[in-house]
């Protein structure tokens, strides 16, 4: 059985560039279209229209950034279940110290050993409120007692449900992104396709005209020498060396956290986070000088901040 290939971008560049330069050579073919269908019979006025169709559905496709801001948010949905599980969590020791303040046997019945090690786990923490759900309902006539009340305690349940449903749609997405990262790339390979054809009967259209042909050639900006790009991970916890440059104070680094974990970033003259500190959220990106990152700084350093979460960044130098 064969593997799966993966969708790979066929054009080097942003895709803001691509699209951009797309419009430009369709507006090019649309003035001259005589000339390409009497080279070629099949660029017609139809396959022009067709090629205006990949542009614009290319232009409008959903950026990977939108991706990502999807993504920190359902993290963040989950996040703040989570805080209100931990405050819910808090509430109930307070009334279950306060009813059996001499029995750690009951205490640790109703659920009060288990929250350390639920504290930070979704899955985990779901399966303690349902826990701490029964050890509630069980003791309720004692904690009510104690100045409790029954809907409190039955609060719990829905609280559980709605981390669950919350951590569920967080881990599908997680899932899904890998397929909607290809099929925009799809879409902007089919917008390229059409571009290149038509560049490539351009060269031989104005075989003759120097000027004209020079229209018709994809000229990426990343292909510049005056630019590095760097794109990787980094674990939980962790600081990674990203790049060792030379120092230019007017040389701009352009940083983006494209992950869901909080990264910071800096220009170091060690191993060390020092110098003016970039912090950036999931999705979020910043230029800086070197200069106002750093004087003589040489290392790229990136560190994650999170104590569980995988991070991803790029970073593009420009000379």
């Amino acid at each position: 059985m064969m593997q799966p290939l993966e969708v790979l971008r066929m054009f080097s560049g942003s895709d803001t560039f691509m699209t951009e330069t797309a419009r430009v050579t369709h507006g090019l073919l649309v003035l001259d279209l005589p000339k390409f269908t009497a080279f070629d019979s099949t660029i017609t006025a139809a396959y022009t229209s067709s090629f205006l169709a990949s542009v614009v559905a290319a232009e409008i496709v959903v950026a990977d950034s939108a991706i990502i801001d999807q993504q920190v948010a359902l993290t963040e949905n989950v996040q703040d279940a989570m805080e209100r599980a931990r405050l819910k969590y808090g509430e109930v020791k307070y009334f279950v110290v306060k009813a059996f303040p001499k029995s750690s046997g009951t205490q640790n019945e109703i659920g009060l050993n288990d929250y350390e090690k639920a504290r930070k786990n979704q899955s985990q923490m779901a399966q303690f409120l349902k826990e701490l759900h029964l050890g509630c309902t069980k003791y309720q006539a004692q904690l009510i007692a104690a100045g409790y009340n029954a809907a409190s305690i039955a609060a719990i349940l829905p609280l559980r449900d709605e981390l669950l449903a919350k951590n569920t749609s967080q881990k599908v997405f997680k899932k899904q992104r890998p397929k909607l990262t290809e099929d925009r790339v799809t879409i902007l390979n089919a917008c390229y396709e059409k571009m290149a054809l038509v560049m490539a009967a351009g060269q031989l259209v104005y075989g003759t005209d120097y000027a004209k042909r020079n229209q018709f050639v994809y000229l990426s900006a990343t292909k510049s020498n005056d630019s590095e790009e760097y794109s990787g991970t980094v674990a939980a916890n962790a600081i990674v060396t990203i790049a060792k440059v030379n120092f230019d104070e007017a040389s701009v680094l352009s940083f983006r956290n494209t992950g869901v974990a909080a990264l910071t970033f800096c220009l170091s003259k060690t191993n060390l986070m020092e110098g003016n500190l970039v912090q950036l959220a999931g999705g979020a990106t910043i230029s800086k000088t070197m200069l106002e990152l750093q004087t003589e700084g040489f290392n790229i350093l990136v560190k994650n901040n999170d104590s569980q979460l995988e991070g991803s960044y790029d970073v593009e130098i420009n000379y």
